[in-house]
């Protein structure tokens, strides 16, 4: 049991610390990108914006910001072991942490090629070892991974496939 059995708690205080990494991450993010000003302001304002009470609430929201985030940020600076456990808890967290292969491609697609790619970005430094190359490739397959994993898991558990489990809970049926 947690804190006493009220796992309504546990899940507040699991996602309060996940809204603090998460945002840690964006910051991150955003400073190398832009400038820490602007950063400062990202942070600012995703932490008042009136959805942000989500972020507290015992739903999926915060941990998958912080996986998302973090999987960006290690995909940005070819730390592959960051990038591939917070890509599968992303495609574990929600459906839609499938889409970050996406984007996880391109970041790898980035180190294989470090030659300046136009008005995309900047060019990465060095080219990638076979090591960092299995490490982007882990990257692109993690979330899709996790969200294998997580549809495994609904229909082991429920007894029916993701979606309409997700159907039936939304009062569909």
């Amino acid at each position: 049991r947690s804190l006493g059995g009220n796992v309504a708690l546990a899940g507040m205080l699991i996602n309060l610390v996940a809204s603090i990494v998460g945002l840690a991450g964006l910051h991150r993010l955003v400073a190398a990108d832009l400038s820490p000003r602007i950063a400062d302001r990202t942070i600012r304002y995703l932490a008042i914006f009136p959805a942000a009470i989500f972020f507290l609430a015992p739903f999926t929201e915060s941990v998958f910001l912080a996986a998302t985030v973090w999987a960006f940020v290690g995909a940005r600076e070819r730390r592959w072991g960051w990038a591939v456990p917070a890509g599968l808890i992303a495609g574990l967290t929600r459906t839609q942490g499938i889409l970050l292969a996406l984007p996880m491609a391109w970041e790898a697609f980035r180190s294989w090629h470090p030659a300046p790619i136009g008005p995309l970005g900047p060019a990465v430094r060095g080219g990638s070892s076979g090591v960092g190359r299995l490490g982007s490739v882990l990257a692109v397959v993690a979330p899709v991974a996790g969200f294998a994993a997580f549809a495994w898991y609904t229909a082991a558990v429920v007894g029916h496939g993701m979606l309409e489990a997700q159907d039936s809970w939304g009062g569909r049926t």
